[in-house]
């Protein structure tokens, strides 16, 4: 499938092509896959060089970690949710889980109309460093009853069980 996405340079197509990506990133992304991760910001990376391509910006945040590349929260952010997200990708890279737990928590309490997946995976991967088990289990409970299935929630199973 990279192969073909990233072939893909008719301009026509992009558009449509960086939408069907959206939901193959929250997968690559709730399940840190980190070389998959780093082609799909990369890829959107490209395509944003006069404005920023769907979703680069929350993805490029969301990668930071899981790819150990802090130059990826190097964007001007547009939103509180921007800034919340860039900050909770900061203070997990620099290993402060409880920050991080909690600046994600704030996150999934207050969800994007796409169930935000990857920060879920997120508050799971920074919730089991820090070992709040409850927390943890309240957190996967809500997850896997989810208000909107998106393809992601195959990939965050397997953190839950």
């Amino acid at each position: 499938i990279w192969t073909a996405v990233r072939a893909n340079r008719d301009p026509n197509q992009i558009a449509g092509l960086i939408y069907g990506l959206e939901g193959l990133g929250e997968v690559v992304l709730s399940a840190a896959l980190v070389d998959e991760v780093r082609l799909v910001v990369d890829f959107l990376a490209e395509q944003s060089k006069t404005h920023p391509a769907r979703n680069y910006h929350r993805f490029a945040i969301l990668a930071a970690p899981i790819v150990g590349d802090r130059s990826l929260l190097a964007h001007s952010h547009h939103s509180e949710r921007a800034d919340k997200l860039a900050a909770a990708s900061a203070a997990e890279l620099d290993g402060d889980f409880a920050k991080a737990a909690d600046l994600f928590t704030q996150l999934v309490d207050d969800p994007t109309f796409s169930w935000d997946y990857p920060e879920r995976a997120a508050l799971i991967r920074n919730l089991r460093a820090l070992k709040r088990t409850k927390d943890l289990a309240d957190v996967c409970t809500d997850t896997l009853r989810p208000a909107v299935v998106r393809p992601a929630l195959l990939a965050i199973r397997p953190a839950c069980h």
